[in-house]
């Protein structure tokens, strides 16, 4: 199965994110929007698992949540993935005032290695993903445009109590998320 390690977004975030995907939509209706009730914020990307490692990863999960306290974040900025050339993602940025969202992700990279997933090579970009490109091929500039064209991106702040253990399952109208295990930060 197919599956990654998250934070859930609460309604009034959701209905900020709905009301500026429906802005950008009505300008960039080629993209492929992601579903408000989908947007989350990735921690750490398993990809396929097996059965057996259900159990043992959410075991590191609630030693994760033992360890990090609940914080909070600023929803705010708006761009894109790659920052030049074809654009894949249209984003959302996470600001992370405190600094204790990285050492949490940080922390879920160091516990879940054990397990066979290489540590991210990339840098921690936390970021909510609002749509992603059909094709690549063009409409970078187009789409850059548009979104320096929007007024600044501040659509609140989200209390993080906990990560999501979930698991994807792709089919042809989009992901389905389920939650495997929930697990609520130390207080």
């Amino acid at each position: 199965m197919r599956t990654f390690i998250a934070v859930e977004f609460d309604e009034p975030i959701r209905r900020q994110l709905a009301t500026l995907q429906s802005r950008l939509k009505a300008k960039l209706p080629k993209l492929k929007w992601v579903e408000v009730h989908q947007i989350h914020l990735t921690l750490k990307f398993l990809g396929e698992i097996s059965d057996q490692q259900i159990t043992p990863i959410a075991q590191a999960l609630t030693e994760l949540a033992a360890k990090c306290w609940p914080l909070e974040i600023r929803v705010e900025d708006l761009g894109c993935f790659p920052p030049s050339g074809p654009v894949s993602v249209v984003w959302v940025g996470i600001k992370d005032p405190s600094g204790e969202l990285a050492k949490c992700q940080a922390l879920c990279e160091d516990l879940i290695e054990p397990f066979g997933f290489p540590r991210e090579r990339r840098r921690f970009s936390p970021h909510l993903t609002l749509a992603r490109t059909r094709d690549r091929a063009g409409g970078g500039a187009e789409i850059r445009a548009v979104l320096k064209a929007e007024p600044p991106a501040r659509l609140g702040t989200q209390a993080v109590s906990g990560v999501t253990f979930f698991q994807s399952t792709l089919t042809p109208r989009g992901p389905i998320y389920n939650a495997l295990s929930k697990h609520p930060f130390a207080v």
